[in-house]
């Protein structure tokens, strides 16, 4: 057992840093993790009633896929979408013809019904020194979803080739997308998860749901006896450094969300008014 795991026994009470798992009915090769979140003093005075807090949990492939590629995506997109616009409104200058100034917005509606080719076509014959935009057209419209690709990791590489990045790079990328130093993530890298296979999984913070107690089992073996051979059931225990360190970030990560500025200006208002209230007395 991994030093980041600890032993727990069979009949031990549920609380806070066990790892749970659901077999999907659907597909018994397919199962859900969970991490219970709910706070040992919580439990032990019923605070939540019957209900345990649990965060998801990924396979670290998942996460990349499912997660950081689609908002890689949109990112590319918001990046390469003025350089592409500045390329064709050139193309269009160049060549002399009446036509209207391509913005984000019509860029975006063009590429979902021609490609790249058909595109730069269209102003000009495409030649080798428009290269560089044809790459940039292409990688839009793959990030777009427009190429019949779906928005994952194998887009998101092939994107990256075409905007000229090499592996090297996409490696690194990816090793800086589980860097926990970097910016405020909003999950937890974990090496294992107990008696499972993998290459590492992720413990999302902002996937919170709940488990009433009698839907939870502290086995596998409890849940086939009651006859739910599909319920949440422990399957092992984080150690201490680990869980306070997995509630630390969750409450770290909610406590720097702020409330929307017509909120925040409301607020302001409201103390404006009580201050005048106070003063007109």
């Amino acid at each position: 057992m991994s030093d980041h795991c600890v032993f727990v026994a069979d009949d031990a009470d549920i609380r806070q840093g066990d790892v749970i798992r659901r077999i999907e009915t659907a597909n018994v090769d397919w199962q859900t993790w969970g991490f219970i979140i709910t706070a040992d003093c919580d439990i032990a005075q019923s605070k939540a009633g019957d209900r345990f807090t649990w965060l998801e949990i990924v396979r670290s492939d998942q996460f990349l896929d499912a997660y950081w590629a689609p908002e890689q995506l949109r990112r590319l997109v918001d990046k390469q979408t003025r350089p592409a616009c500045d390329g064709l409104n050139g193309l269009i200058k160049r060549t002399g013809l009446q036509l209207s100034e391509v913005d984000g917005p019509a860029l975006h509606a063009w590429l979902s019904e021609a490609t790249a080719d058909e595109i730069v076509g269209a102003i000009k014959p495409p030649k080798s020194a428009d290269a560089k935009l044809l790459a940039t057209l292409s990688a839009l419209r793959l990030a777009l979803g427009h190429d019949g690709e779906r928005a994952g990791m194998t887009c998101l590489r092939k994107a990256w080739t075409l905007l000229g990045r090499d592996e090297k790079a996409q490696r690194a990328a990816i090793r800086e997308a589980f860097d926990a130093d970097r910016g405020f993530p909003d999950f937890v890298l974990i090496p294992e998860i107990p008696g499972t296979e993998g290459y590492g999984f992720v413990i999302l913070l902002r996937a919170i749901s709940s488990v009433y107690g009698k839907d939870l089992f502290k086995t596998e073996a409890d849940a086939r006896i009651n006859g739910q051979p599909h319920a949440f059931h422990r399957i092992g225990r984080f150690s201490d450094g680990l869980r306070f360190s997995v509630a630390q970030k969750l409450a770290f990560l909610f406590s720097r969300i702020g409330m929307s500025t017509q909120f925040e200006d409301a607020c302001d208002a409201a103390t404006e008014l009580l201050v005048d209230t106070i003063y007109q007395k």
